[in-house]
């Protein structure tokens, strides 16, 4: 009869633990809220590779002269931005996992002083990473986003109406062998969109 015999080695890092016990709950289903939590820890864990990264770098540097001056190799799987990282390991993108996590920080510091609006945040965030987000924007900035997207939809119709009007111009002159318009009229339209488009950038 054949036996096994299995040898459990400990793990000397704690970072990698904790990613070994997200990794093993990856196929497990997660709210917004548990993803978010994750996130902030495998971040802290990039953090921590990276700074070390770099001290091993600076270190090597000081051992041996350098032969060109060079920028340091990146090692594959370990390039871009910490929370990049993280992000993609929850199955995220880097933004929308920098919104959820100030929603978590939100919610941390209101549990004790006001519990029920700390529940309808995570079930805000559990429906939405956005929609939460914007629950817990100052005001202010609300309305100047509002302002500015009335503003870009204002202009966006009035270039609708310029181009309308210039082509309905442009199409009676050509019926008319370009007689009907003289050549400033167009000219004038011209200018005009230029100055909407210029206006829209």
């Amino acid at each position: 009869m054949l036996q096994f015999v299995y040898h459990l080695k400990p793990l000397a890092d704690p970072d990698k633990l904790l990613e070994l016990l997200i990794a093993n709950n990856v196929q497990r289903e997660k709210s917004n809220e548990m993803k978010a939590r994750e996130c902030m820890v495998l971040k802290e864990i990039e953090k921590r590779r990276a700074m070390a990264r770099q001290a091993e770098y600076h270190g090597n540097q000081h051992e041996s002269a350098p032969v060109e001056n060079l920028p340091p190799v990146q090692k594959p799987g370990i390039t871009g931005k910490s929370r990049d990282i993280a992000a993609q390991k929850v199955g995220w993108s880097g933004k929308t996992a920098e919104k959820a996590e100030k929603v978590i920080e939100h919610i941390d510091s209101i549990k004790e002083s006001e519990p029920e609006k700390a529940k309808l945040l995570i079930k805000a965030l559990n429906k939405s990473v956005t929609g939460a987000a914007n629950e817990i924007r100052p005001k202010k900035e609300l309305k100047e986003q509002k302002k500015e997207t009335d503003s870009l939809e204002l202009k966006a119709g009035a270039m609708e109406v310029g181009f309308q009007i210039f082509f309905n111009y442009i199409t009676e002159a050509k019926k008319n062998n370009w007689k009907s318009i003289p050549k400033e009229t167009i000219a004038g339209y011209i200018n005009q969109l230029q100055s909407l488009i210029d206006e829209s950038k």
